[in-house]
């Protein structure tokens, strides 16, 4: 058993146990790993920066767009849409077509008076359409940039009738007219900015008949004349919108009357009843063609007149003042109506029967601006009165001199305390303010020569020895002056004030002939608007055209920058006319 033997024994191979694993560190919070991507930081710089990031994301893809060709416009079409001008003109008078429907797909609009057209299309090519009534169809494409417009594509379009040209233009100063709306022969037109259109009107007419439209002008229906053989010109004038008023005697009697500015559409907007005379009637409209003052006997009471005011907006005739008395219109100032009254059953000793006033025609209310005084009795007595009243703005100047009267002696003190004035008050009664003050028994008189300021003329009794004086609206008092007789008359002048109160006209009569002549709100950097003429001043209308009158009986418009005057209508002459 000893001898036996024992199989080998295998060794075993004797394993390492291994080292357990260590954690791994977290990395600081808002900040990427070491051994992060590029990548991976970009995302979180990304999802933080949303306000950078998108926008310049855009316009990455934008500029990788554009610097690829064939894609830039097929990606840049989802994003960038814009407003796509075009201009569509006549092939053979190569001007502008208005009214004809541009389209591309849903995008539809007309050209206007100068051809053009404007769609909202996205960037890249469209098909357009263009079409009009006699002319010929026609189908184009256009390359939408991506990038600003540069320049404006035009397209031409044949005529399939007869090319008219109509040229538009203001009836009183001969200015061009664009944006004229133009309708004839079931098409519609528009003018450009030379106040000219093509019009392409049915072959074998001779004439059509169009209406012609333009806000501030009077609609005007008018024949349009075509030619066979070439393009047939026609030139037609628009009346700018608004009336003037006058008095007429048409009817027999002296009614108000109104009427456009070239004299159509005349119609009375009150009748006269026939009590009116022409001696004693006034019609003076505001500055600003608001509303309209009427001097008139109207009411059966002969010894009385009455004063109206007329809204130009509605035609009401308002009674303005209800006091039985004689009135006199001095004029406007702004909406306010200067007048004065003359209580004639009262005794001229009674204090208050002469009174200078305003009316507000804007709310109707009266200001009593001034009140002559008086004293003494039957037998002697002295009163004063308006010798003299300017409106210069918004401001009323005036004077007023005492008048003594008795039967056999003066009276002793009768003269005492009393003075001659010049004074000023703004138009609604406030701000009073006496400029000057002169000795009762002198010789004093007034003359405006320019709207801010006038002269006055004294002789003082006691002396016999002319002075003279200006006063200047805005000065404390007169100032004296050197000056003689024949200046004081030669330069005196009525100023009428334009409706924005910025200009003046006047007129002044050399060599026997009127002399028409604009300047600025103090009279001055006067231009002539004619020199030696047979037109005489009459007022404003607005600020562009002024109305003069030939003859007193003939009243015309025309530029105020001068130019021929269109005549409006005949009119009564009456004892006192004005347009300011």
């Amino acid at each position: 058993m000893d001898n036996e033997q024992k199989p080998p024994q295998t060794a075993v191979p004797q394993t390492e146990t291994p080292e357990p694993e260590k954690s791994p560190v977290a990395p600081a919070a808002g900040s990427a790993p070491k051994n992060a991507s590029r990548l991976s930081r970009f995302r979180g710089w990304y999802g933080t920066h949303k306000k950078l990031s998108i926008p310049a994301t855009v316009l990455v893809i934008l500029l990788l767009s554009a610097a690829v060709p064939w894609s830039r416009y097929a990606a840049a079409g989802l994003v960038v849409k814009k407003n796509f001008n075009i201009v569509v003109l006549d092939s053979t008078s190569h001007k502008p077509v208005s009214g004809a429907t541009v389209s591309s797909g849903r995008q539809i609009t007309q050209t206007d008076g100068n051809g053009k057209a404007s769609l909202m299309l996205s960037s890249g090519r469209h098909n357009l359409a263009i079409a009009k009534k006699y002319y010929k169809d026609q189908r184009s494409s256009v390359l939408v940039p991506i990038l600003k417009q540069k320049s404006t594509p035009s397209f031409e379009v044949s005529a399939t009738g007869r090319q008219v040209k109509i040229v538009t233009k203001n009836l009183i100063n001969q200015q061009n007219l664009s944006n004229v709306g133009i309708k004839v022969a079931d098409i519609t037109a528009q003018t450009d900015s030379s106040g000219e259109a093509i019009v392409v009107l049915p072959a074998g007419v001779a004439e059509q008949k169009a209406s012609l439209s333009l806000d501030g002008y009077n609609d005007a229906q008018v024949t349009v004349k075509v030619s066979a053989a070439e393009i047939a010109e026609n030139d037609f004038n628009l009346t700018p919108a608004g009336k003037v008023y006058f008095i007429s005697k048409r009817t027999g009697r002296l009614d108000m009357m109104k009427a456009n500015l070239d004299g159509s559409d005349a119609q009375v907007v009150a009748a006269g009843t026939g009590r009116e005379h022409d001696y004693d009637t006034q019609l003076v409209a505001s500055p600003d063609t608001k509303y309209v003052a009427l001097l008139s006997r109207r009411s059966k009471d002969y010894n009385t007149s009455q004063i109206y005011v007329l809204s130009t907006a509605n035609d009401r005739l308002l009674g303005v003042d209800n006091a039985k008395a004689e009135f006199n219109i001095i004029g406007w100032s702004g909406n306010n109506l200067i007048y004065t009254v003359d209580h004639s059953t009262l005794p001229e000793w009674q204090p208050g029967r002469y009174k200078l006033k305003s009316y507000d025609a804007s709310s109707g209310k009266i200001n009593l601006l001034n009140q002559a005084a008086a004293n003494g009795d039957e037998t002697a007595y002295g009163v004063e009165t308006y010798p003299f009243i300017m409106i210069s703005g918004q401001n009323v100047v005036f004077a007023k001199t005492w008048s003594i009267y008795y039967q056999d002696a003066t009276p002793d003190g009768f003269f005492d305390g009393k003075e001659n004035t010049l004074s000023l008050i703004s138009a609604d009664g406030q701000g009073y303010k006496r400029l000057a003050a002169y000795d009762v028994n002198d010789y004093l008189e007034y003359v405006q020569h320019s709207p801010t300021a006038l002269y006055i003329w004294r002789t003082p009794e006691t002396t016999n020895k002319d002075s003279f004086y200006e006063y200047t609206v805005g000065a404390s008092a007169p100032a004296p002056i050197e000056l003689d007789g024949d200046q004081f008359y030669n330069d005196q002048q009525t100023p009428y004030t334009s409706g924005s109160g910025q200009k003046t006209l006047w007129s002044e009569s050399r060599d026997g002939k009127f002399s028409l002549f604009v300047g600025d709100a103090a009279g001055l950097n006067e231009k002539t608007i004619q020199s030696l003429g047979k037109y005489d001043a009459y007022g404003w209308y607005g600020d562009d055209y002024i109305l003069v009158t030939k003859d007193g009986t003939e009243l015309y418009i025309m530029s105020s920058g001068g130019g021929k005057p269109v005549k409006i209508t005949d009119f009564e002459q009456t004892g006192y006319f004005g347009h300011g």
